[in-house]
């Protein structure tokens, strides 16, 4: 949850009441000190950073009830999107390599709390997407607990969740075998001959908190800009009014006019290889978003880690099983 006196303070009167704001007011009885100098960090895939006071309260899922439930109220440190800071239900587990998480020997993620008190029945959830909304976050029905139903596996696309030395298998990780733009005459990412140019970016977090799409490819959007161009050229226009039709702002983000937005490619991307690969695509229909200025921002990123975020999440559903170490993807 975000300290809600300081979110008000950064961002205006009632932005609490936003959805999604995620705000805890603690109370004047009973403050929380975040002047202390050894506050535990949370770091996520996008950069973002949140500095955090512990706190316990009862809570309410469904019909059932648990007290003294622990809970994390927190300030933003760093913030790695566009998008407004906003709470954070975590659905991920607590990786347990120590050295490069600061957690406590007694932290336990929030999936596994809900067991251990009783409230859902195993380590899994399933998200189905509102995909009768676009924006920088997405919505839609969160199940906890759920055990999908074998038959109606063969509808979706699973994977295995990918064992790592720094994720162990505590998020939701696959692993990208290729990364294309549709247009293009090349893959962007064919590993056996750029493996050393871009050590591991195969390793990839599907985030349901992450904005954005990144990819730890260099010149993702350098790629995107050169296939743009050369479409344009086709259509007849000139490299001037080329020049006009995109822009880049200080965080690095594409913007792009919205009359260009039927030659933006589509990003294809395969998961696994061999027998289990399956293809998955993110369209811009998923991956732009409607700005103030009327242009289309596009939630694309190179970074260090790769991330599937909110785009993606527009493209496809999904479940976790963190018990059986699977995954399954199914199209909305």
């Amino acid at each position: 949850m975000l300290d809600g006196h300081w979110y008000e303070q950064e961002y205006g009167k009632d932005v609490c009441k936003e959805p999604g704001a995620g705000c805890y007011f603690c109370p004047e009885d009973d403050p929380c000190d975040f002047e202390e100098t050894e506050l535990p960090l949370t770091r996520f895939g996008d950069n973002t950073t949140l500095k955090s006071v512990p706190r316990s309260g009862s809570l309410v899922l469904a019909d059932r009830e648990a007290a003294d439930f622990d809970f994390s109220v927190a300030r933003v440190v760093h913030w790695g999107s566009p998008s407004k800071p906003h709470g954070f239900f975590g659905l991920s587990r607590i990786p347990t390599n120590s050295e490069e998480y600061e957690y406590s020997d007694d932290s336990e993620s929030l999936i596994d709390s809900l067991v251990d008190h009783g409230l859902i029945e195993r380590p899994s959830y399933t998200f189905r997407t509102d995909t009768t909304q676009n924006g920088f976050s997405i919505t839609g029905q969160l199940t906890l607990g759920e055990k999908l139903d074998e038959s109606t596996a063969a509808k979706h696309k699973w994977q295995t969740i990918v064992y790592s030395e720094k994720f162990h298998e505590a998020l939701a990780t696959v692993w990208v075998s290729s990364v294309k733009l549709s247009g293009g005459r090349r893959s962007l990412l064919p590993l056996e001959s750029r493996a050393s140019e871009y050590p591991g970016p195969n390793l990839t977090i599907i985030d349901t908190g992450g904005p954005i799409i990144s990819l730890a490819i260099p010149g993702l959007l350098e790629d995107l800009e050169k296939l743009l161009r050369l479409k344009l050229r086709r259509k007849g226009y000139e490299d001037e009014k080329i020049a006009r039709m995109f822009r880049r702002d200080e965080n690095g983000f594409l913007y792009v006019k919205q009359r260009v937005f039927k030659y933006l490619p589509v990003l294809k991307l395969r998961l696994n290889d061999g027998s289990n690969s399956v293809s998955i695509k993110i369209y811009p229909q998923h991956y732009c978003v409607g700005v103030e200025s009327g242009e289309l921002g596009l939630m694309l990123q190179s970074g260090t880690v790769s991330v599937l975020g909110t785009p993606f999440f527009w493209a496809y559903s999904i479940y976790v099983n963190f018990h059986d170490h699977k995954i399954a993807l199914f199209r909305n």
